[in-house]
């Protein structure tokens, strides 16, 4: 919980506000610092020097006592924080000291590259050695001298817009000057301006759910050459499909298909519903 939305009087983090969308980012943040050091950002043990600053291990969030202040013994059983690299450290301690909120920059995980210390074996982000035993980082050349074999799967004229793989057979969906074909070549329906980039995608074996900015629609083609049945499924532009049927939003209630038409699954939240489905279950 963010101590932002917390009554600062208190000895431990009572909400006290309502939930927020940086609230979310605030609890991802602390996810992120627990798997790369095993440790929470208010762990460890706190022993100030001077008695009056003594206060419940509850309430060092609401006060900024994190695990790197320098009164508080950082936990021998979690990674040395050294091993991160300074972008990383300062969001971290922009997060949890300076109470900054927002999107967590996620350019700060997909651009972090690791290395592995030969001597003390401790994962580094850091340029130039391990912080943690000063072992020069070191290169070694591996040739790998594997056999590659390529096998093709499709060739197409236009662009692929979008790919789903069920079970062992790939599912696509391409367009080609304004048409828009299925895997089996078939037409599926045909718009002259090709403005794709207004249109999100969604397949399913039998189906073609097209999402625009205020509508689903499906199409139904079930192995027919050039017959398609256009169907609005919803209002709402959150729609997911598995090779089971479609599951998607009406009404604030969440179905799918079902064996005797659509399945009602329950209610959502108005406004605040994020789903997906995977190969079995949303």
């Amino acid at each position: 919980m963010t101590p932002l939305l917390c009554d600062r009087g208190a000895s431990e983090p009572i909400p006290v506000r309502p939930y927020t969308t940086d609230a979310d980012w605030y609890s991802f943040t602390v996810m992120v610092m627990q798997c790369l050091l095993s440790v929470h950002p208010f762990g460890g043990v706190y022993k100030p020097k001077h008695p009056g600053d003594q206060m419940p291990h509850g309430a060092r969030p609401l006060r900024g006592i994190t695990v790197f202040h320098p009164e508080v013994k950082y936990p021998k059983p979690a990674i040395p924080y050294q091993v991160l690299d300074d972008s990383l450290l300062h969001h971290f301690h922009h997060t949890f000291v300076k109470e900054r909120r927002g999107k967590f920059p996620l350019d700060l995980l997909t651009k972090t590259t690791w290395d592995s210390c030969a001597q003390c074996g401790w994962e580094y982000s850091r340029p130039g050695g391990c912080p943690t035993c000063g072992q020069p980082l070191t290169f070694v050349p591996q040739v790998s001298q594997r056999q590659i074999q390529v096998t093709q799967i499709a060739k197409i004229n236009g662009v692929f817009l979008e790919v789903v793989a069920y079970g062992h057979k790939l599912y696509w969906l391409s367009s080609d000057r304004g048409n828009f074909y299925r895997e089996n070549n078939q037409c599926i329906f045909t718009n002259q301006a090709n403005a794709t980039n207004h249109y999100r995608f969604r397949l399913h074996p039998h189906y073609t759910v097209i999402i625009t900015e205020d509508q689903a629609v499906s199409l139904y083609h079930q192995g027919q050459p050039s017959v398609y049945h256009p169907a609005k499924i919803a209002i709402d532009r959150l729609v997911q499909c598995n090779h089971h049927g479609r599951y998607w939003l009406q009404g604030g209630q969440l179905w799918r298909d079902g064996n005797l038409g659509p399945e009602y699954i329950g209610e959502v939240m108005a406004g605040q519903p994020i789903f997906g489905s995977g190969p079995i279950l949303v």
